[in-house]
């Protein structure tokens, strides 16, 4: 017993919570399937980050995050008083890096990298009481990298 313990002890010590590796855009909701009735929603965002820093000696990196922008499209119906079911589009993840603006002696000026996605979300909710809820579904994502 106190073998398994120690063991189990070990490996909660390792473990840490999944993440996208900062690459997390959205959270990803699925709001609205608890929204009642018929529902849509269109959203859009733009972030405008400022990422800045400099090499060993003075070369400046300038901005390196540009701007982007995030579409959301959801659309949730009632089959009955007690079966919903949703589709959702977002764009999850994403990241950039761009070193165009950064000192000519600058070691990695130039370069960038890109990673964007689109996810669809169908996703089924079964009402067993006015407080709980079961659901449920299968999402596709599409990764894009450049």
């Amino acid at each position: 017993m106190k073998k398994i313990f120690t063991a189990g002890a070990a490996l909660m010590l390792t473990t840490t919570a999944a993440t996208a590796g900062g690459l997390d855009r959205s959270g990803q909701g699925i709001g609205a399937i608890f929204e009642d009735g018929g529902y849509v929603e269109l959203s859009y965002g733009n972030v405008s980050p400022s990422v800045s820093g400099s090499f060993i000696t003075t070369a400046e990196s300038g901005n390196i995050a540009p701007s982007y922008g995030a579409v959301g499209i959801a659309f949730k119906t009632d089959i009955n008083d007690k079966v919903s079911m949703a589709v959702i589009m977002d764009q999850p993840f994403g990241a950039a890096v761009e070193y165009a603006n950064a000192d000519v002696t600058y070691p990695i000026n130039g370069t960038s990298a890109h990673v964007n996605s689109t996810a669809i979300t169908l996703v089924g909710r079964y009402k067993l009481s006015e407080n709980l809820s079961m659901f449920a579904g299968p999402r596709f994502r599409l990764i894009f990298l450049r």
